[in-house]
């Protein structure tokens, strides 16, 4: 495996950086980024035939059906949720027979709840965050280099590409590449075509107000070009144009690049037990 699959299910599934958040958990602009990643990600796996999704005492239950540990778990939505809630959803979990996490707002290192379902790895990351009126479209393209809106028909062309860049078995993330995801009316699915050939991929997901980046994805002959940026670029201008006022996205080594070349900052910090 070339890299984890990173971006698959964007804030599920991204690794941890050292970025310092710009404001503290509970602050304003951070509610608002998890409030609108909850939102967004609902609406990403709304698509598949065995999601579910709860929320009750400021966290939320997410089961995706995917195989991914971060793809599904009990997530703190408020800064300081209901612990005997937190408690319910984490008690509720295995019995959908899927891997899963447990993830709070905040830098800490041990949560009760997470100690009772032997959920002991511990993990931190940024959450980040793009006001619509602080996006900034790149103007242009290279020569040879052509951005395009897809739908549905590209499926296999996002799961290629993802597949490419990531080493990872095809058949173990097909379900996430099913065409109902990139034909959602939520969705902005972009690729960047040189010289005709589909080389990187993005795809925006609306939900609220907020819209979160995923399956950003290059092949590797054609990495360290930009080309994701483009991508992601693309589909984050079709999400404020149609009406989402805040981009979030977790941070992550491997796309880290992109979300600072789109001036997206930190705002929150994410501790997660697995």
């Amino acid at each position: 495996m070339k890299r984890r699959l990173a971006g698959l299910f964007a804030s599920l599934t991204l690794l941890a950086t050292a970025q310092t958040a710009y404001s503290a958990p509970g602050s304003d602009l951070a509610d608002q980024a998890n409030a609108g990643w909850f939102a967004a990600t609902a609406q990403l796996i709304s698509v598949q035939p065995h999601a579910v999704v709860k929320t009750a005492g400021g966290s939320a239950l997410m089961v995706s059906g995917f195989a991914q540990p971060r793809a599904n778990g009990v997530f703190g939505i408020a800064s300081n949720p209901d612990p005997a809630q937190l408690a319910r959803f984490a008690d509720e979990l295995p019995s959908f027979n899927q891997p899963w996490v447990l993830r709070v707002r905040g830098d800490v290192s041990a949560n009760p709840v997470a100690a009772a379902h032997g959920l002991n790895t511990v993990d931190h990351r940024s959450l980040t965050a793009l006001p619509a009126t602080e996006y900034r479209p790149l103007i242009g393209s290279p020569a040879g280099v052509t951005v395009r809106r897809v739908d549905g028909s590209a499926a296999s062309t996002f799961l290629d590409i993802a597949v490419a860049a990531t080493g990872v078995p095809a058949d173990s993330v097909r379900n996430q590449f099913i065409p109902a995801v990139f034909d959602s009316p939520a969705a902005s699915p972009y690729l960047v075509y040189v010289d005709g050939k589909p080389v990187a991929s993005a795809l925006a997901v609306r939900g609220g107000n907020a819209v979160i980046t995923s399956y950003l994805f290059t092949l590797p002959a054609y990495a360290a070009h930009g080309y994701n940026v483009l991508a992601a670029s693309a589909a984050l201008r079709d999400a404020f144009i149609h009406g989402a006022k805040l981009a979030v996205a977790p941070s992550d080594p491997d796309v880290q690049p992109v979300l600072d070349a789109l001036h997206f900052r930190a705002v929150d910090t994410w501790t997660t037990f697995s």
